[in-house]
């Protein structure tokens, strides 16, 4: 039913990346969920998926009331606040492992046990945004750059951060970049969403897409300037998280008082007794397409951010071909950051093969 983790094997040959295999996919199939009546699949989801549970429940409640012709009640605030947890894991605990540096957990579990009082009692949010802003603060610039040359100067800083992004080996040439997906996507893709087929191998016009904090800020003017030097590195990936993260606070409190969501999660119908609900997670954009006749879930396809950034010929791949591996360590560790950067919603292994 649900693949539990994704091999990756990436061959070297003489001193490049030659090839890219990526196996396992963390898709969830129609028959789990048919027959069941619509208000059972967002619980069921929240119970199956330990990372992004509230992404889950938002898409899926989306999807089903807009089968039904309703608008979903949700709550973009602890969407946004788990998409922030998400990002501060990677980054505390994920990142540093990878350069042997021990996990920073300060306050991270208490942090999610914070989120999970919060989405209960709205008086406990003030806090939380509070104590985010807190766990945010240290290792980010104070003022986000917004031109390469300061960003350059700020890796050259005291932050922890920055001295470990300084610390990605260098790409001998910019790396390709895929399509951006975005929510507006969607409705082109309605029917193709039906196809079981499409939910495991994903495209854009014909053509593999990118989800994730890249493709929300690609027209940012640090991240365009970036990408236009260095292209889609996994350090443009984390800088870009780093962009999404420090607006985050300021979001938040927005959020709280009542701001629009902009584009943090939606819904659309195709046709009566279709709905696909959306909502942008840390990973990237999360689809669900609910199909309900009688009372009753008929098809449920489930396309995660994973799908679209480890499909074959996507973002993981395209950021490794070619690249300089000296020898076999060097082509791990551009493999370990290149998957970290994109962040699957499922454990992983790289092995590194002679082609």
């Amino acid at each position: 039913m649900l693949a539990d983790r994704l091999k990756i094997s990436v061959d070297r040959a003489g001193h490049r990346i030659s090839g890219v295999t990526i196996e396992g996919r963390s898709f969830l199939t129609s028959r789990y969920l048919e027959g069941k009546p619509p208000q059972a699949v967002a619980p069921v989801l929240s119970r199956l998926y330990a990372l992004c549970g509230w992404g889950q429940s938002t898409a899926a409640e989306s999807a089903v009331a807009a089968a039904a012709g309703e608008a979903a009640k949700v709550d973009a605030l602890p969407l946004r606040a788990e998409a922030v947890l998400e990002s501060l894991w990677r980054l505390r605990i994920d990142l540093p492992a990878l350069f042997g540096i021990p996990p920073d957990l300060t306050g991270l579990a208490d942090l999610r046990r914070a989120l999970a009082t919060a989405a209960s009692d709205a008086a406990a949010w003030p806090g939380l945004i509070a104590a985010l802003q807190g766990a945010l603060e240290p290792g980010l610039p104070d003022r986000f750059p917004e031109a390469a040359a300061d960003w350059d100067e700020w890796l050259t800083g005291p932050s922890p951060l920055a001295r470990l992004l300084v610390r990605f080996p260098e790409f001998d040439a910019p790396v390709p970049a895929p399509f951006s997906l975005a929510p507006d996507s969607l409705e082109r893709l309605a029917v193709r969403l039906a196809d079981p087929a499409f939910a495991e191998r994903p495209d854009l016009n014909g053509a593999p897409a990118e989800t994730g904090a890249l493709a929300r800020c690609r027209e940012k003017p640090l991240i365009r300037a970036l990408l236009r030097r260095e292209g889609a590195t996994p350090r443009v990936r984390f800088a870009a998280r780093l962009l999404e993260l420090s607006n985050a606070p300021a979001e938040l409190w927005r959020l709280l008082d009542g701001g629009a969501e902009e584009r943090l999660m939606g819904a659309l119908s195709p046709e009566p007794g279709v709905g696909i609900g959306w909502a942008e997670t840390a990973r990237g954009l999360l689809i669900h397409r609910a199909e309900v006749a009688a009372g009753r879930i008929v098809r449920y396809r489930i396309v995660a951010p994973t799908e679209w950034n480890f499909h074959p010929d996507g973002a993981l791949t395209m950021g490794l071909l070619g690249q300089p591996a000296a020898d076999d360590e060097a082509a791990r560790r551009h493999a370990e950051l290149a998957v970290l950067a994109l962040d699957p919603c499922v454990p992983y292994t790289i092995e590194v093969r002679h082609a």
